[in-house]
């Protein structure tokens, strides 16, 4: 058997000195109240699972903070040795006034009286389903099979297969049936979303869906209209007139046609520019001479062909601007014959089917097929509905072939360990067990007593967990410290030492007569260390790293006791945190740490 041998801590203690203490498999713990007794045994705690109880009221208190409070320093460190010599340890510290995360290390232990305690106190299902686990130990897959109709063995294999890995039977049984309950209420919530959605269709379309019959009677109403419908136009009234007017407009674009003609004969602008230019410069030059000829004509008949120029140059302008109007109209004109060519293009209207009787009858084939798809929609929808409610009557009859077995498997081994846990209580006691509220109590002389003493409950709860943890290598009973008279916490010792882990007890007083076989009895006051002395006698230097804690971790890194002794404080806190091997450090003379491989870890 795995147990914890020895502790050092400094947690209650005067000054933040250490203590140590010893113990046996089963060792009780004697002291009077508010005597150290439940330092030992929250040390132990800490070692083994990082959380410890009755701190401020409080159970499983694992944050700093908190665990600061009950040491006399900044700093606490508790360290231990299992009796097959591998080491615990844990820390909790302040650096630099923050206090950081605590620090466990080593084999994790089991404290089976925390989940026995939770479970008696929660709700019946929370309890139900610790009694399944207690009580289960001994079940398999074909037992749980042979619990389940027929009928739900494939479903459960199948979920076994999925939700069974690294589970026991039980705790996969009541993982499928929290599986199970999940998918039921999971269904029942899309069926009623489901069912408001079919019960929107339904009003929205009528009960009586579209038939084929209908679709086909109202194509053949749009085809016969098709066939008699009016041809839309124009009137005739219309059509001559357009004719009419598209002679006139064509006669017209001839008379402009010819006034363009015209206009761009007499249009003679370059010529006159150009002589205008060049008389104006022979003039400019003060010559005589015919600027064409090279007659010599004189000034004067020079100035005289200069205002000829001038007038013909007066005139092509206004011959532009005339030009400019006859092109506007021809552009009008133009745009007037394609207009009315466009009317007479039109056909001429004919008597038939009103439009307004066409639109409706398309409207009616239109709504119909319309509402004949919505029901086609509507009836996948009810399909869906329909699976929905089938799945939940599937998964609530699985629901309830599970409890059924889980009822079954139940009172088929409640019994077997009630009398396990009755070998755990003092021999005039036995448990029993009521499985439709379940309560515990004692049988005790014929009778069940169910309002058990604060002693009564400590040592129920010790017994289910000593026969709930049978076989786990580093099971821990702590038993809650409760007001034991001699006699009972003999008969109690006696009986729990047949627990094959280890044993924590805490009393203000001694077992009366001869102590129990196998039991381990401390007297707290040989613990506890005394105060430092007001002025000690001067110390020959310790190496930084002195607690069991620290020296035991980094010896598990792989450091020699050498590079232990001369690392600093700061410096093994981060080799510790960062988990840095000894092959990856080299750690200098004033105690820093280089990284030889800073890429490894």
């Amino acid at each position: 058997m795995t147990y914890l041998k020895h502790i050092t801590s400094n947690l209650k203690a005067a000054n933040g000195t250490d203590w140590s203490v010893e113990l046996g498999p089963k060792t009780l713990i004697v002291g009077p109240n508010a005597s150290f007794k439940t330092a030992v045994l929250q040390s132990a705690e800490l070692l083994l699972t990082g959380a410890c109880d009755d701190v401020i009221g409080r159970k499983e208190v694992k944050t700093g903070e908190l665990l600061l409070m009950m040491t006399g320093s900044e700093r606490l460190e508790i360290s231990g040795k299992l009796e097959d010599g591998r080491s615990v340890g844990f820390q909790a510290f302040k650096e630099e006034g923050k206090v950081k995360k605590p620090l466990r290390v080593g084999p994790k232990g089991m404290l089976p009286i925390r989940g026995v305690k939770n479970a008696l106190a929660g709700s019946a299902a929370t309890t139900e389903k610790a009694f399944l686990q207690w009580v289960g130990q001994g079940v398999d897959l074909d037992t749980v099979l042979d619990a389940l109709p027929e009928r739900f063995h494939a479903k459960y294999l199948d979920l076994n297969e999925a939700l069974g890995r690294n589970k026991t039977p039980v705790e996969t049984l009541l993982a499928v049936q929290e599986y199970i309950t999940k998918q039921k209420r999971d269904f029942a919530s899309k069926a009623k979303a489901q069912g408001s959605l079919v019960e929107g269709l339904q009003d929205k379309l009528g009960q009586d869906p579209v038939s084929d019959e209908q679709i086909t009677e109202a194509e053949a109403a749009v085809q016969l209209l098709a066939g008699q419908q009016a041809v839309s136009g124009v009137t005739q009234e219309v059509h001559d007139s357009a004719e009419e007017e598209l002679g006139h407009v064509e006669e017209e674009l001839l008379h402009i046609d010819a006034a363009l003609k015209v206009a761009s004969m007499n249009l003679e602008a370059g010529f006159y520019e150009a002589a205008l230019l060049t008389l104006q410069k022979v003039l400019s030059d003060g010559l005589d001479q015919c600027p064409t000829c090279s007659s010599m004509v004189g000034a004067e008949h020079l100035k005289t062909c200069e205002s000829f120029y001038q007038d013909q140059l007066a005139q092509q302008t206004t011959a532009r601007g005339q030009q400019t109007q006859l092109l506007a109209q021809l552009k009008d004109l133009n745009m007037q014959k394609a207009m009315l060519q466009q009317t007479l293009r039109q056909p001429l209207e004919q008597p038939g089917t009103s439009a307004e009787e066409m639109t409706q009858a398309s409207v009616n084939l239109a709504d119909l097929q319309l509402r004949k798809s919505r029901w086609g929609d509507m009836i996948t929808q009810k399909r869906q509905l329909e699976h929905y409610q089938g799945e939940v009557e599937t998964y609530k009859l699985m629901e309830k072939a599970l409890k059924t077995a889980i009822s079954a498997l139940m009172s088929a081994a409640s019994s077997d360990f009630a009398d396990l846990v009755s070998k755990f209580l003092p021999k005039e006691w036995a448990l029993d067990v009521d499985l439709k509220r379940f309560r515990v109590g004692i049988r005790r002389n014929g009778l069940v007593h169910v309002a058990l003493s604060g002693a009564e409950w400590a040592t129920v709860t010790a017994a289910i967990a000593a026969a709930a943890s049978v076989g786990e290598e580093l099971a821990v009973l702590i038993p809650e410290d409760r007001a034991w008279d001699g006699v009972t916490l003999a008969k109690v010792m006696r009986a729990l030492g047949k627990f094959k882990g280890q044993i924590l007890m805490a009393s203000t007083t001694r077992p009366k007569g001869k102590k129990p076989a196998g039991w381990t009895v401390i007297n707290i006051e040989e613990v506890r260390q005394p105060s430092a002395p007001s002025s000690p006698a001067p110390k020959t230097p310790e190496p930084a790293i002195k607690a069991d804690f620290s020296r035991g971790v980094l010896a598990q890194l792989g450091y020699a006791d050498e590079d232990i002794d001369r690392m600093s404080a700061r410096t093994a806190l981060v080799v510790i945190n960062e988990g840095l091997k000894a092959h990856l450090v080299e750690i200098d003379q004033l105690g820093g740490l280089v990284l030889l491989n800073p890429g490894a870890r």
